[in-house]
């Protein structure tokens, strides 16, 4: 990778994160590859999009993959995850008062979902229940699926 210096020049503008879906249990997609300009394939295991996460997802894809990841083209290096980005550059990526108060995370994911059928009941802790209950020190950071963690 860069150094640090040289990332952080290559950090002005927009950085272009590619399409990121996420296989699930429950069917759908459809919607989403027509917002991309995607060819439809019918409602299939890929209804969700994760658009700028450092988080990985509880399950992997059928080819056990690790899925969530979202990857970022910066100009001049070869793709690589928003996650390795901003742990190697966090003041350029989310500021200086926010790296030094929360490290190197966004905060935030980003999903777009499109579901063929209802999907599953899940929830979004805040941070005080992250903390005490799961260890984590942002509430989105962790995805509770009923039933299960």
């Amino acid at each position: 990778m860069a150094s640090r210096p040289d990332l952080a020049d290559r950090l002005h503008g927009p950085l272009r994160l590619p399409p990121n879906p996420v296989f699930r249990a429950y069917r759908g997609g459809d919607a989403l590859r027509r917002f991309r300009g995607l060819p439809e394939r019918g409602p299939d295991h890929w209804p969700e999009e994760w658009i700028g996460s450092m988080t990985v997802a509880g399950n992997p894809d059928p080819e056990d993959r690790v899925q969530g990841l979202s990857m970022v083209e910066v100009p001049g290096l070869p793709p690589m995850t928003l996650a390795s980005l901003v742990a190697a550059a966090p003041e350029p990526m989310v500021g200086a008062p926010f790296a030094h108060r929360h490290g190197a995370t966004t905060g935030v994911l980003v999903k777009m979902i499109a579901l063929s059928d209802a999907g599953p009941l899940h929830a979004h802790p805040d941070a005080d229940f992250a903390q005490r209950e799961l260890g984590l020190a942002l509430g989105v950071e962790q995805l509770l699926d009923l039933g299960g963690r």
